[in-house]
């Protein structure tokens, strides 16, 4: 037996050591993508909202300055136009009024380093800008960017895309607005422009997870922010050969052999915000989280397993060793005698409900067959003992398989069950469940759904109730008897669609008796309160068993029940709880 269980017990810790790694495994990685995600995507929202706010002061001092009486004035020969100057001719020749507005650029920009030009067109093609060119060249501010941008949209604030200066390497975003006169006709345009470097600045000072970093890249591919001066400026490179992972409403994150790429989908100023990490470093991480889990999941499991050896070896194992000596010795004489177990608990009620038992009978040439009885009747009630269920449970569990049973012949009378057949199969019901005396009370008796490896440990109650019956009955002649009850003990767990336990069985190839106790013990599971769910009504058992027919349950004998259920019905409320 000892070695049974050991045997029994290396193969669930192997199984549960697979499950475990797989589990594992799926349960790191989607750890560490969260966690990925969940971090970039708030930095994504600090570096849209430190944009938004950066963007929204520089719209309010370009309308500001827009609203400046200077800075209207309407005469635009008081400004000065490089139509067709020429860098060894020109001279500089300030209006009053022009002096004033670049002194009025000049002061913004002192006061603003961030911004990198103040600057103003007017539509006769003169110029103003905070800083004066040195050498002035050819220019006109009609054909530039930023004035096209302003006149296609009069009176509204805009937002360039970014464009190369034509004075020095900058590359720049600019803010704009027209001049309208008294009739709303723009006669001018004024704008403030903001370097893609300076704007990158925000993003270097980013501390990203995984040694990563963010990129804004614009509506035409671009990088236009990136804290990578080399990439600034350029078309984006990271765009094919990525597997999509995850998507969420406004993250999407996907991965190559370099990097994920973290997208936040929500246009910004016609761009995109963009995070990569490196493969290998977020990789890296996977594993280090992945071995840390695998080996507290490991000290678990083993704990788990060692703890129900034990327990198995301790408080089943040997008194049922115990109790099989007793019974043995027993049968050696015409009168029983009495057990005695060194055990506590269930099975020393267990003890004494038989030698009570014990006491009470007569000689006569059903002796057997009584002391098969009073078995069945003390493990029966040693099992609602350990799962919180009464004997009118089984008094129920039994009725409805002798129901179901006589039903049944009646709807196949070419190939009925043997009378003899049905009364063991109703003298024996109670015994389905009688491994649960193997199963631990913090599983048993959980109020709460069941975890994963709860659920495995549970399931093995058919076994070891299956080996419990073999060990106890040894030595009983009626094969019939052991039979069918080991049939009941061992299969009613199976389904129609061999999606059940322990053997995965299908269709007919479970035994008709565990058919039948399956339909038997779901119901009563259903109508009756247990410690994991309250009871239902009739009705709704009913179309419960309707629903997992031809799936959980063999298709005709629902329909025997069906035909039955007044009967079965009047079994539930006569002997209720």
């Amino acid at each position: 037996m000892i070695r049974r269980f050991r045997s029994i017990f290396l193969i669930a810790y192997l199984i549960g050591v697979l499950a475990l790694l797989t589990v594992t495994f799926t349960s790191a990685r989607a750890e560490n993508i969260s966690m990925l995600v969940d971090q970039y995507t708030e930095s994504f929202r600090t570096t849209e909202l430190i944009f938004t706010n950066y963007f929204q002061e520089i719209q309010n001092d370009l309308l500001t300055l827009s609203e400046n009486e200077i800075v209207r004035t309407r005469d635009d020969e008081h400004f000065t136009s490089f139509l067709f100057a020429d860098e060894n001719s020109f001279e500089y020749n300030y209006s009053t009024e022009e002096l004033r507005i670049i002194q009025i650029f000049k002061s913004y920009l002192d006061n603003h380093p961030n911004a990198n030009s103040v600057y103003m067109g007017r539509e006769n093609g003169s110029f103003v800008r905070a800083v004066p060119r040195t050498s002035p060249t050819r220019y006109d501010p009609r054909t530039r960017p930023w004035y096209i941008a302003a006149m296609k949209t009069p009176g509204i604030l805009q937002m360039t895309v970014a464009y190369p200066s034509v004075t020095n390497d900058d590359i720049n975003i600019a803010f704009v607005i027209t001049l309208n006169d008294n009739n709303n006709m723009p006669y001018g345009v004024i704008g403030i422009d903001v370097t893609l470097e300076t704007l990158s600045e925000v993003l270097k000072n980013q501390q990203l997870l995984f040694e990563g970093f963010m990129e804004v890249v614009d509506d035409q591919n671009m990088i236009v922010m990136t804290p990578k001066d080399e990439n600034l400026y350029t078309l984006n490179k990271q765009e094919t050969n990525y597997r999509q992972l995850e998507q969420t409403d406004t993250v999407t994150i996907e991965r190559n052999k370099l990097f994920y790429k973290v997208t936040y989908t929500k246009e910004l100023w016609d761009s995109t915000l963009i995070a990569y990490a490196p493969t290998k470093v977020v990789e890296r991480s996977l594993v280090s989280n992945l071995i840390s889990k695998i080996l507290w999941s490991f000290i678990i499991l083993l704990i788990i397993e060692a703890s129900n050896y034990l327990f198995i070896k301790r408080y089943i194992d040997k008194p049922i060793k115990e109790l099989i000596t007793s019974l043995k010795e027993s049968q050696k004489t015409d009168i029983p005698k009495k057990i005695s177990l060194k055990a506590k608990g269930e099975f020393k009620q267990f003890e004494k409900q038989y030698n009570e038992l014990v006491d009470s009978l007569k000689q006569n040439e059903n002796d057997l067959k009584r002391i098969r009885n009073i078995i069945i009747t003390s493990l029966s009630s040693l099992t609602s003992m350990r799962d919180f269920e009464t004997g009118l449970h089984l008094y129920r569990a039994s009725k409805y398989v002798n129901l179901l049973a006589e039903a049944y012949n009646e709807k196949n009378p070419e190939e009925p069950i043997p009378s003899q057949i049905i009364d063991i199969m109703t003298e024996s019901a109670p015994l389905h469940d009688i491994g649960k005396i193997a199963i631990s009370d913090e599983i048993l008796k959980k109020k709460g759904p069941l975890t994963t490896e709860e659920f495995e440990i549970m399931k093995k109650h058919t076994l070891y109730g299956k080996q419990m019956f073999e060990k106890i009955m040894t030595g009983i002649e009626n094969r019939d008897f052991i039979k069918t009850a080991h049939n009941m003990i061992y299969y009613h767990h199976e389904r129609w669609n061999g999606k059940g336990y322990p053997e995965n069985l299908s269709n007919n190839n479970i035994p008709l008796e565990a058919r039948i106790m399956s339909i038997a013990d779901a119901y009563d599971a259903m109508t009756s309160t247990r410690v994991y769910s309250p009871a239902i009504s009739h009705e709704e058992a009913k179309a419960e068993l309707i629903r997992c027919k031809g799936t959980q349950f063999d298709p005709n004998l629902i329909d025997v029940f069906l035909s039955i259920e007044d009967s079965i019905k009047a079994v539930a409320e006569a002997y209720k709880e």
